[in-house]
């Protein structure tokens, strides 16, 4: 005979596998009867506030003060800001990027603003902190881990093959990132061949990882660099060609499924790691056999 707790128990787990919840705990943001998105952030109360009041904002925030610029720029993983001057006649780009603020809404970490005053335009454009070249431009800047603050910019009438959500999605996350079971599906999602890095976790190895990071500023939008445990993931690393047993070891995870390990008895530098990058993009890189 069941209980009654152990019966609430089951209708819970039952409610979460029609739903696809596999672990818990787990949240999804449901609008109008319709699954949104699942939020990933911190389940903490501070955080699950703040995100709250992001669902209740509007997905643009209008900037006029520098001292609110900064503060916006520096309060999230990823603030978006959108530099529009009122006679750019850039009424199509300013609708777009309402746009894909609309569809980052449920991202946790992921803010929108626009700036429109012309003294502020000054004050970042390309004859003050050149934060961007030109009117109308976006700007994205990632604040992933502290003091290391990094940004991507782009002039918004030039963005030919890519839509502008597409162009911010791929630079959402971390420069490097560990890939964990909650993030690969992620990286899978932004169609980008991937450069792994394959690690020892018991060693130090902050000296390849600072080279790694140091090439992947180079290469946002192009190809996304990340680690794993070498040691946990050992049949993966099979699966990218490196066939040995040594750590360090670097692959790409291309789309197409072709194998072009880096050569294990190579020294993982800076140097030789933009090498291998530079010679996958230009095609120079010969797939191994």
């Amino acid at each position: 005979m069941l209980t009654e707790g152990r019966a609430r128990h089951l209708c819970r787990q039952d409610f979460a596998k029609e739903h696809g919840v596999s672990t818990q705990p787990h949240i999804t943001v449901y609008h109008k009867c319709k699954a949104r998105g699942v939020y990933k952030g911190f389940h903490s109360p501070s955080a699950l506030l703040q995100f709250g009041e992001k669902l209740k904002a509007k997905a643009v925030r209008d900037i006029g003060t520098e001292a609110d610029l900064e503060a916006f720029a520096g309060a999230h993983n990823v603030s978006v800001l959108g530099f529009f001057a009122s006679d750019s006649g850039a009424e199509d780009e300013e609708q777009e990027f309402q746009e894909a603020a609309e569809s980052f809404r449920y991202a946790h970490n992921v803010y929108f603003a626009r700036v429109v005053s012309r003294t502020l335009l000054s004050a970042y454009g390309s004859k003050g902190k050149k934060w961007f070249a030109k009117s109308p431009s976006v700007v994205v800047v990632r604040n992933f881990d502290e003091g290391d603050r990094d940004m991507d910019a782009v002039l918004a009438t030039e963005l030919s093959d890519t839509s502008l959500q597409q162009w911010i999605e791929k630079r959402t996350v971390r420069i490097v990132d560990e890939i964990t079971g909650l993030n690969f599906a992620y990286y899978e999602s932004l169609k980008l061949p991937m450069l792994l890095l394959f690690i020892d976790k018991s060693h130090d190895n902050r000296k390849v990882q600072e080279a790694f990071k140091a090439v992947a500023k180079g290469y946002q939008g192009k190809i996304s660099f990340a680690y794993i445990d070498g040691k946990a993931h050992a049949s993966r690393k099979m699966a990218l060609g490196l066939v040995d047993d040594v750590l360090p070891a670097m692959a790409f995870n291309t789309l197409s499924g072709t194998l072009y390990p880096f050569p294990t008895h190579q020294p993982i530098t800076q140097q030789n790691i933009k090498e291998h990058v530079e010679g996958y993009l230009t095609g120079r890189l010969q797939p191994s056999s």
